[in-house]
Parts: C-alpha cells; structure tokens; sequence
C-alpha cells in the first residue's frame, strides 16, 4: 500500500444555528462544528458541495431546526463567537 493512501486528512466546518432549544430556543444563537476524516485517497471521489449539504442537513436535523436556520460560516468567524464560551455549551461532531 502507497504511504500516501494511509494519509488522514481532516475536514472541518463551522456552522452558526438559530433558534435550536439546544441553545435556549427562539431568539437564541449557537455555534457547532463537525470533524470529518478521509483518506487522502478518497478525497478525488468526494462531492464537496454534496457533502457540506449533508452536514448542514444533519445538523439542522440534530437541532431539530429549519435548514435555514444553519449556516455555514467560517473557522474564524466561529472562533470569535466561541473564545468566551465554556466547553460544555460548544458542540463539536
């Protein structure tokens, strides 16, 4: 087996959810982000756009919320969101 097909790449993405009793209900805000692993060689079979909307439909599914109430945004946007937040109220999948 080539060394490159043992390689794990990590995908991440960042999501900001309206309205979830996760987070206190309508009016509220949280912020969650899921982890995803792939083998370096699987990465040229993957749909991105396919998989980002399976993520955000899983998290809205989660949530028990609307999927316009999920939205994708950025690892930095995200981070200063959630610097002040304790651990227990940050979701990470």
């Amino acid at each position: 087996m080539n060394e490159a097909n043992d390689i794990m790449i990590t995908i991440s993405l960042y999501f900001e959810v309206r309205d979830s009793e996760a987070y206190g209900g309508k009016g509220s805000i949280g912020y969650v982000s899921t982890n995803v692993d792939f083998k370096a060689s699987a990465l040229a079979k993957v749909d991105f756009t396919k998989f980002t909307e399976a993520q955000k439909q899983g998290v809205a599914k989660m949530l028990k919320v609307d999927e316009e109430k999920v939205l994708i945004i950025s690892r930095g946007y995200y981070e200063n969101e959630t610097e002040d937040e304790d651990e227990e109220e940050i979701w990470s999948l």
